[in-house]
């Protein structure tokens, strides 16, 4: 059995998840997990947005999922909508091009261009 220090540490830690797919931030990251994305690694790529997020200790990030986006040969999706400015695709993610994109778009603002649509890079 667990003490209660530990589990109520395990309660925040469960309330700072929830809070990052809840709430509205100042950024929304919607990763497309249908079929096509979860059997192309989109689970883990939500995983660990979630962890980054949590690491670098960012607040106002909103962390969604989304169903299909209708191009099953780009899979996984990501999508970073942050107000006043266009929405960002990211295309083929992977953990380690997930990590990447919370240190440069989410804490530095700078959008990852190798990594979108638009450049249809693995």
């Amino acid at each position: 059995m667990k003490s209660l220090v530990e589990l109520e540490r395990i309660q925040q830690d469960v309330y700072k998840r929830i809070n990052l797919r809840t709430l509205k931030g100042d950024y929304t990251v919607s990763v497309a997990v249908d079929d096509c994305g979860m059997a192309a690694g989109a689970r883990q790529v939500l995983l660990t947005f979630l962890d980054e997020i949590e690491k670098q200790g960012l607040e106002n990030i909103r962390v969604i999922q989304t169903g299909c986006l209708g191009d099953c040969s780009i899979e996984p999706v990501v999508e970073i909508f942050h107000e006043g400015e266009p929405k960002v695709t990211y295309v083929h993610m992977t953990e380690e091009k997930a990590r990447q994109i919370v240190k440069e778009h989410l804490v530095n603002h700078q959008v990852v261009e190798a990594f979108t649509i638009g450049k249809l890079k693995k």
